[in-house]
């Protein structure tokens, strides 16, 4: 559970309000990403790394509609 902790953290560094690349991302809509991240996305292996960070960035754009 600390990798995905650790993880979590590592996508609101950039998508966070006031971060990197400001999309006001919030803990939970990062967390619920990363669930579905994990589930849903089988084509390649989750490491926590830029790639991974990105999907759950484009899952939390999905579920903001």
């Amino acid at each position: 559970m600390k990798e995905i902790q650790d993880f979590v953290n590592y996508v609101l560094l950039f998508y966070a309000k006031g971060e990197i690349y400001d999309m006001g991302a919030t803990k939970e809509e990062a967390l619920f990403a990363t669930g579905i991240r994990m589930e849903r996305i089988k084509w390649t292996a989750f490491f926590g790394y830029t790639i991974d960070r990105e999907l759950v960035r484009d899952i939390i754009l999905e579920l903001r509609g």
